[in-house]
């Protein structure tokens, strides 16, 4: 089976949860932390109605925010 991305961030959330994982200049995120707000983000999406082959769209800075 091959690993996805939410599989990677799962399993490196569960062994190193308060690293940081993504570090900028004004701002790091865990493991846990990014693991938790793209759960919550996916949520959202989902409530919103969107779901499997909807295309999306982001338009975001570079940053970890």
């Amino acid at each position: 089976m091959r690993d996805t991305i939410d599989r990677l961030v799962k399993r490196q959330a569960a062994q190193h949860g308060a690293k940081p994982m993504v570090i900028d200049p004004a701002y790091r995120i865990s493991y846990r932390e990014l693991d938790t707000t793209t759960r919550d983000f996916a949520a959202a999406l989902v409530e919103a109605g969107i779901g499997k082959d909807t295309r999306v769209g982001l338009i975001m800075p570079n940053s970890a925010r």
